[in-house]
């Protein structure tokens, strides 16, 4: 029995001599040396003890993967009572997200390199009621946040953001995009016009006829036509605006508006006098908030007429938005089931 051990043991030290001077790694490789020598006192009492589990007697090293896993995206059910979650889970983030309306299905896909910000700005009315353009925000201020479920389709670098986007939008085609190319100009950017589209649409501008003109001033709020008398030919001209007369003569239209509303006599330039055509347009400045509403207490049976949203807003100790909001989309229930409110 003592002669097998004896026996073993003289294997054991040929195998370790033969790998060590042959630099294998049991792993595969042979870029490095492995001194079994220096690891003899383990490796004999494993191999007497018969425990010949690799693992334990010739230990390589393991290989980990620096790579972490993409996040995966978050879906929020109900956009209203979710919404300090969204704008809490979604600081500093860059990703594709998802509107679906809950009752009709039809969604909205879109993107943005600080994904709390551009939440902020859906969650903003005043900002809805500005830019009621997209279908997107209507459809938000007809049906409210509480019909509308918020998705996080996936998070991603910025180089990522325009390739993951256009693979949403042409896997979902989402009803509410009105731009059909993802990265197409939207509300802060323009379109880049070529060349010949800028000279095309230059020569037009500059070939409108007198007619032409004359309809558009008669558009415009502030347009106001005026009549130029020439002293030196002893004509009268007629132009559809101030701006046009000043342009045909040359001047600073500054001059002509002095003219006439500082009631000047002197000719200008000592040869033109000018004269308003018709009734002064007068310019609305009026804002949107400052309409006067009509507020019904339904408990006091009492009326109250406030001069803006915003008087009636802080008397009745609510926010100006959702005030604002209720009246845009015409309600008939109650506002805060107490008040009538009509504007």
């Amino acid at each position: 029995m003592k002669s097998f051990f004896s026996n073993l043991k003289n294997i054991c030290f040929a195998l370790v001599r033969f790998l060590s001077k042959n630099k294998v790694n049991f792993l595969g490789s042979k870029d490095k040396k492995i001194n079994l020598y220096t690891r003899r006192q383990s490796f004999l009492p494993g191999i007497l003890q018969l425990n010949l589990n690799p693992s334990r007697i010739f230990r390589g090293k393991r290989s980990y993967s620096t790579v972490s896993p993409k996040p995966k995206g978050v879906k929020y059910d109900n956009a209203d009572t979710d919404k300090l979650r969204i704008l809490s889970d979604n600081k500093d983030k860059i990703g594709v997200y998802m509107w679906v309306n809950l009752e009709t299905g039809k969604r909205y896909t879109g993107s943005s390199v600080d994904l709390k910000r551009r939440f902020l700005e859906y969650y903003n009315v005043n900002r809805l009621l500005r830019d009621s353009s997209m279908t997107i925000n209507r459809a938000l201020l007809k049906y409210g946040y509480s019909k509308f479920s918020l998705e996080i389709l996936e998070y991603c670098s910025l180089d990522e953001l325009a390739e993951r986007e256009k693979h949403y939008f042409d896997l979902l085609k989402p009803e509410y995009n009105i731009l059909k190319i993802p990265g197409s100009p939207g509300r802060d950017s323009g379109w880049n016009h070529s060349e010949e589209t800028i000279a095309k649409l230059s020569s037009i501008a500059k070939n409108r006829s007198d007619e032409l003109l004359a309809k558009l001033s008669a558009a415009q709020k502030t347009g106001q036509p005026v009549e130029v008398t020439d002293l030196e030919l002893g004509s009268k001209t007629e132009y559809h605006a101030i701006k046009a007369a000043a342009k045909a003569l040359g001047i600073d239209r500054k001059y002509i508006e002095n003219y006439i509303h500082l009631n000047q006599t002197e000719p200008v330039l000592g040869r033109y006098t000018f004269k308003l055509v018709g009734e002064p347009k007068a310019i609305p400045r009026k804002q949107a908030s400052s309409q006067a509403v009509e507020v019904t207490d339904l408990e006091l049976n009492q009326v109250t007429t406030y001069s803006s949203i915003t008087l009636a807003a802080r008397a009745l100790g609510v926010r100006q938005s959702s005030l604002t909001t209720y009246l845009s989309k015409e309600r008939i229930l109650p506002f805060k089931q107490k008040y009538i409110v009509k504007s």
